[in-house]
């Protein structure tokens, strides 16, 4: 009788074990799962902050007059003219990506001077009265004065 005894109280250590075992790891599982969707959450974050951050010291840097909002082979583009150099640094949203490119006034763009920004869902703007444009973005809406 006390092998049987002894043989239930390893199974039940055994069985409480293995329920131990299982609990932590699906613990660890959810954390780690938990924590991957924070950071993803905080990367995409962070592109968006740069973006921003970017376009707002690129136009806070111009006058009203070298700030406009064009089409360019069918992207819209924000193009901040150089006047002295004669040279436009255009600001776009396309595949899912914000580029700068680099070119001459009323030229199109050049694919060797194009330069990635950011990865980021949405990247929209528009001018509004005042010098000031709307820059709308998967997190909502900024807006940003030119020549600060």
């Amino acid at each position: 009788m006390g092998k049987k005894r002894s043989f239930s109280t390893e199974l039940f250590s055994v069985l409480t074990m293995l329920a131990l075992f299982v609990a932590v790891f699906i613990v660890v599982v959810f954390g780690a799962s938990s924590y991957r969707g924070s950071l993803s959450s905080q990367d995409h974050n962070n592109e968006l902050r740069k973006v921003l951050g970017y376009v707002n010291t690129a136009v806070k840097n111009e006058h009203t007059d070298n700030v406009a909002i064009e089409e360019i082979e069918g992207v819209k583009a924000l193009n901040i003219t150089n006047e002295i150099t004669g040279l436009q640094r255009r600001i776009y949203f396309r595949d899912g990506s914000v580029y700068e490119n680099y070119g001459t006034v009323g030229s199109g763009f050049i694919q060797d001077a194009e330069m990635k920004i950011a990865d980021v869902e949405l990247f929209e703007f528009r001018s509004v009265s005042g010098g000031i444009i709307e820059i709308e973005t998967s997190y909502g809406t900024s807006y940003v004065h030119i020549g600060g």
